[in-house]
């Protein structure tokens, strides 16, 4: 009996069929809702013709353009989130003095809501590419900034001292240890900033059209109440979001072989 209890309950099917079988059977569900009337279809499209919608939409070049456009906006924000937060990251975690001189204000501004800076990226940038671009900097900088704070004050202090004993120059350590000893968190604070400048773009396209990108097209199907093509742009926009993430752990992959190779060089 106690034998038996320990062991591990299994399920019968292999985890990705039961993931696979627990989708299928809401999207069932989700269609026998609408279709029978218990949910408006005004409001809430049924997957059969969200499907259809995605198939249309993916061939309108103007929903092609706007993927496009929204897809730039999110890799200039991102990478300008990326530098600079990274940067910034060592140089706070690095130096005390600079530490104590900006760490308030940083702290405030990660504090503030950010949707209050839109209309000033308006003014300031105008309704073109930038402000969206601009918007997602300022809400995914902060996760990398703090994630490599983290890093550096988790490093273990040995590798300091030998470093230390055996004369490294400051700049060897950072390339030595400081790098491969953070790396786990830069790369958890740029998947975190990659989640949040992709949402700040979303959020800042809806609320800035200047120009034709997805924000700007699922704003304008909601105020037709064409439920079917703002769904059918939500799910591009998840399998986008898929996509980074599934690119982003191959990215990953072959950074840590990187990482483990260049330790074994200095080693």
């Amino acid at each position: 009996m106690v034998k038996m209890m320990g062991r591990r309950l299994r399920w019968p099917w292999p985890p990705t069929l039961v993931r696979v079988l627990i989708i299928a059977a809401w999207l069932v569900v989700w269609e026998a809702v609408v279709r029978f009337g218990l949910v408006g279809q005004l409001l809430v499209a049924p997957p059969s013709s969200t499907v259809v919608a995605m198939v249309e939409l993916a061939g309108l070049p103007e929903i092609q353009a706007g993927f496009v456009e929204t897809l730039l906006e999110f890799v200039v924000g991102f990478g300008v989130a990326a530098v600079v937060g990274t940067l910034l990251g060592f140089v706070l975690g690095l130096s005390p003095a600079a530490f104590r001189i900006l760490n308030s204000p940083l702290m405030t501004l990660y504090g503030t809501p950010k949707s209050i800076f839109l209309p000033l990226f308006v003014v300031f940038l105008g309704l073109g590419y930038q402000s969206p671009a601009a918007f997602a900097a300022l809400s995914a900088v902060f996760p990398v900034i703090i994630t490599v704070i983290a890093g550096i004050r988790a490093l273990d202090q040995r590798l300091l001292m030998t470093a230390d004993s055996l004369g490294a120059s400051r700049l060897d350590k950072v390339r030595f240890v400081f790098l491969p000893g953070t790396f786990p968190a830069i790369i958890s604070g740029l998947w975190l900033g990659i989640k949040q400048a992709l949402l700040a773009v979303l959020l800042a396209e809806m609320f800035i059209s200047g120009t034709r990108n997805v924000g700007y097209w699922i704003a304008h199907y909601a105020s037709a109440f064409q439920a079917a093509s703002v769904y059918a742009l939500i799910a591009w926009l998840s399998l986008l979001a898929i996509a980074l993430g599934l690119a982003w752990r191959r990215l990953e992959a072959h950074a840590s072989r990187w990482r483990l190779t260049e330790r074994g060089a200095t080693l």
